[in-house]
């Protein structure tokens, strides 16, 4: 659920169907915490007609990404990002995420299945990739 402080930043269209945000989350070794600036979140999208995918936004210049910190144990950090779909993105375009986790020298890339907006299941995130996908 949205809390009533970032209510007004939802767009009207997405207000009641909040838990089908596009989520993505992982975890990161602790030493991710003094190197948080490594941290980068892209989405990559791909069209039915196209064959790979392509950037379509990344956190650094997109505001339709939020990054939350969802939790820790001993040694690992869990994040959270949320990604707000602008009205034009399509329901059967699909997209996947890509993350530089900050975790220092050893940083890694993590990404998620292929998604589309239609396939996604309430307040579920997307699942893990074994191998991330081939893009341009």
């Amino acid at each position: 659920m949205v809390t009533d402080d970032l209510q007004p930043l939802l767009p009207l269209r997405l207000r009641r169907l909040e838990s089908r945000i596009p989520r993505f989350k992982w975890d990161e070794d602790h030493s991710g915490d003094r190197h948080p600036s490594q941290r980068r979140v892209s989405l990559y999208s791909k069209d039915v007609n196209q064959t790979t995918f392509t950037l379509l936004a990344d956190d650094r210049q997109s505001p339709d990404f939020l990054t939350v910190f969802d939790g820790a144990l001993l040694l690992m950090r869990t994040y959270t990002v949320l990604w707000i779909p602008p009205k034009s993105a399509s329901g059967s375009t699909s997209y996947y995420f890509n993350v530089q986790t900050g975790d220092g020298t050893g940083s890694r890339t993590l990404c998620s299945e292929p998604f589309t907006l239609a396939s996604l299941k309430p307040d579920v995130p997307v699942s893990h990739a074994q191998q991330c996908p081939t893009k341009r």
